[in-house]
């Protein structure tokens, strides 16, 4: 009877992991496309390409944002995992 209690609720820890996982992965996936939008916005208000200026520098320019939205989706997911972890 133990036995049954405790796979009950291991399966229940389980099913609410998944939840909480798929959670994250929804949260990370929104919170990702809010940053495309604010780079697909910074391109739209943002930095105009002069003819006589080469192409890849607005390249460049990007990526500081693209990092910085990268390193934000990281820590805000570890900071999620490591707060449901600890109980």
């Amino acid at each position: 009877m133990a036995n049954k209690t405790t796979l009950k609720r291991l399966e229940d820890e389980l099913g609410g992991f998944k939840r909480m996982q798929q959670g994250t992965r929804n949260f990370s996936r929104n919170l990702l496309d809010v940053a495309a939008g604010l780079n697909l916005q910074q391109h739209e208000n943002g930095v105009e390409v002069s003819p006589h200026q080469h192409q890849h520098t607005t390249r460049f320019i990007n990526l500081p944002s693209n990092l910085i939205t990268t390193v934000m989706v990281f820590s805000i997911m570890i900071i999620l995992v490591s707060f449901f972890e600890v109980k």
